[in-house]
């Protein structure tokens, strides 16, 4: 799709900047990308396909120790300048806590692991692939019970 919206570290790093000079004294972004696919047969019958791609973006902004955190699936160019703008007033209004904050530098544990929680290959089924998984999934069921 020739208009579709990129979550660069160009975008990201921008937008946390347009918030410094708001007037943030602390930032910090979560970008998420997704997709999922299933497919469920039931008696050797397709029942079900799903197939969903999503990107999704956090903000949170410190003005001191006044924070808010917002997010959205809209990353168009005017709804991230409302979601700037709606942050900061959230944040300017909140109560102040002193615990509030990010953490300092040096006192995070570095990388998460990898867990290999996820299956690499995933990205690459076709909807004809995860359909013939599941053919085989409900056959060896069958074959055992």
């Amino acid at each position: 799709m020739a208009d579709e919206i990129v979550l660069s570290e160009t975008l990201l790093a921008d937008l946390l900047e347009q918030a410094r000079r708001r007037g943030a004294t602390e930032t910090d972004i979560m970008a998420v990308e997704s997709l999922s696919a299933s497919a469920l047969v039931r008696m050797k019958e397709v029942d079900r396909v799903t197939h969903a791609a999503g990107k999704r973006l956090g903000l949170r902004l410190f003005f001191g120790k006044r924070s808010a955190v917002t997010s959205t699936s809209d990353l168009s160019p005017d709804s991230l300048s409302r979601l700037l703008d709606e942050t900061c007033a959230l944040a300017r209004v909140t109560s102040p806590d002193e615990a509030s904050g990010l953490p300092e530098g040096g006192t995070l544990p570095g990388p998460p692991p990898d867990l290999a929680l996820a299956d690499p290959r995933v990205k690459s089924f076709t909807i004809a692939e995860a359909i013939d998984r599941a053919m085989r999934g409900e056959a060896a069921a069958f074959a055992t019970d």
